[in-house]
């Protein structure tokens, strides 16, 4: 939750010319939790169910307070 915006600003140091917006936006998405389409994918093929459920979880209930803090420090809200 925070290598992945961390990450993501070093890639965006190779694209000096994009528009706030967009590096702003870049680095918000990064820091967005897990995607439950892993969960589907691990039942579909019956492999790390519950791995992948606790990992949802646990990065949805730690995007609360990172995505806040993105926000706050992108000055977004």
């Amino acid at each position: 939750m925070i290598l992945q915006p961390a990450i993501t600003l070093g890639l965006l140091a190779f694209f000096p010319g994009l528009p706030d917006l967009w590096w702003k936006s870049a680095l918000l998405l990064a820091a967005l939790p897990g995607a439950s389409s892993s969960f589907v994918l691990a039942k579909e093929y019956d492999s790390f169910v519950d791995g992948a459920s606790a990992t949802i979880l646990l990065s949805t209930a730690m995007s609360v307070v990172t995505v806040s803090a993105m926000v706050v420090l992108l000055g977004l809200g």
